[in-house]
């Protein structure tokens, strides 16, 4: 009986398929626009190279009064071997206190897929 379940098992792991980098991309964007939305600007930062981990978290210190709402996907272009990297276009909503107006800038941002996973490569703009 023993032998049937470990069978069954072998069988049952053979038909799993591990992610392709495509959805692999697309959740770890959702995870990052999520993260920037809900304020959790260290897990967000994650998700950006570690070159430039320190200018990202920059823009969103303690003191920093820009609060993002939103972040719209436009388009994403694949590129490379493998689909390793991809150009990314978004539409990104937010506003700097004390003003509540909603100003929309759009942003293109680069990922490159690495040993840690999806990584933003472009630096994060200075929002106006």
């Amino acid at each position: 009986m023993k032998q049937i379940y470990l069978i069954l098992l072998l069988l049952l792991s053979a038909c799993a398929t591990p992610l392709q980098p495509r959805e692999e991309f697309q959740d770890a964007r959702q995870e990052f626009v999520l993260r920037l939305v809900w304020k959790d600007y260290p897990s967000a930062a994650f998700f950006v190279n570690e070159e430039l981990r320190e200018d990202f978290l920059s823009k969103f210190d303690q003191g920093s009064e820009l609060r993002i709402i939103e972040m719209r996907p436009e388009k994403a272009e694949f590129q490379g071997e493998n689909n390793s990297r991809v150009m990314t276009w978004s539409s990104l909503d937010y506003y700097r206190l004390p003003s509540t107006r909603i100003k929309t800038f759009r942003l293109r941002q680069d990922w490159e897929l690495t040993a840690q996973g999806w990584k933003i490569v472009t630096p994060f703009p200075d929002l106006p």
